[in-house]
């Protein structure tokens, strides 16, 4: 397998500072790898695609000169955008029905010619990352060494470019493998190299094996962890205690904000384990951290508000879903 990296002209031979996650509490003890494999487990359903795009918007923030590229296997580009825009905004679009939030919001992107005036602040912020070439969707490459062009791509006129794959069990390569273990191992070994080679941090989901249905079975099968995904600077997982309440139950929970737990697990330059607990609103989808700012209040709004920039905000959202580019 050959892969033409970055040339030295594009790319600072020094190695980069460490990343800011944007949670302050997370900040306040350790830092992403800025040239290294991260990697972010949860069991099926626990939130890891929703932390991931709440970690996408927060690292935009805490870092002014990044670019974020975000591929995405497990949803289609424009699903994952409105997905960021209903975080970003993280207000009701119509409180007679905060369960079908998101859907009301793409419905309002995708059909509706007015939007609520109350929005407009927020989605002109995340208007920007688009318009400013700090946003990138890339939506399911036959292969990730394609991916991998378009990120040299958008690396060469780009201060710092971050990329982050929702689920690296879904990463194809163009060589063939006799299962699915060995074609995993392959796919960690290039995102690291990946990110050695061009000096990038690389955030990926990973799914953690079904048996474990608990917190305490994830810190006793930390080695397990760690030996399986032996390519990675740091380990993060996830566990959202009140979903695994749902699937254990199979009761659907009431709470509209539940508690969020993030384990460091592994970390090559800092401490670990470490633990921290958020907050998760399931109707915006938007993690708080303890430490944040006070937020600026966000009221509950009517779709009869009148606005005229749907259909902007639907051809800005478009320019940030990229097709990646295929050697020929």
């Amino acid at each position: 397998m050959t892969i033409n990296f970055l040339s030295p002209e594009i790319k600072p031979d020094s190695i980069p500072d460490d990343l800011l996650s944007g949670f302050p509490s997370v900040d306040a003890i350790v830092e992403l790898p800025g040239s290294g494999l991260t990697l972010v487990g949860a069991r099926p359903r626990q939130g890891r695609s929703v932390f991931l795009m709440n970690l996408l918007l927060r690292i935009t923030q805490a870092n002014p000169a990044s670019s974020v590229v975000y591929i995405s296997f497990e949803d289609w580009a424009m699903k994952i955008a409105t997905k960021l825009l209903n975080i970003t905004c993280d207000t009701l679009v119509d409180e007679d029905n905060p369960a079908g939030n998101l859907q009301k919001l793409e419905d309002l992107i995708k059909f509706g010619e007015k939007i609520p005036e109350a929005l407009q602040t927020r989605i002109n912020s995340f208007n920007s990352l688009i318009l400013e070439r700090r946003l990138f969707i890339i939506e399911s490459p036959d292969f990730i060494e394609d991916a991998i062009e378009k990120i040299k791509e958008i690396g060469s006129s780009t201060e710092q470019v971050v990329l982050m794959i929702d689920s690296i069990h879904q990463v194809n390569l163009r060589s063939e493998f006799a299962n699915k273990f060995l074609r995993l191992e392959a796919a960690a070994s290039l995102l690291r190299e990946t990110a050695l080679r061009l000096k990038i941090p690389v955030i990926a989901g990973f799914s953690l094996p079904s048996e474990f249905r608990s917190k305490k079975e994830i810190d006793l099968n930390r080695a397990l962890i760690e030996s399986f995904e032996k390519d990675a600077s740091m380990i993060m997982c996830l566990w959202n205690e009140s979903r695994q309440k749902e699937e254990d139950s199979k009761k659907p929970s009431s709470g509209i904000k539940t508690d969020f737990e993030i384990m460091v697990l592994k970390n090559r330059n800092g401490p670990s384990p470490v633990e921290f607990l958020f907050r998760l609103n399931r109707q915006t989808f938007a993690l708080y951290d303890p430490k944040d700012p006070p937020p600026t209040a966000a009221p509950a709004i009517s779709t009869n508000s009148i606005s005229k920039k749907s259909k902007r905000i639907r051809q800005s959202i478009h320019k940030a879903i990229v097709l990646p580019c295929v050697n020929t």
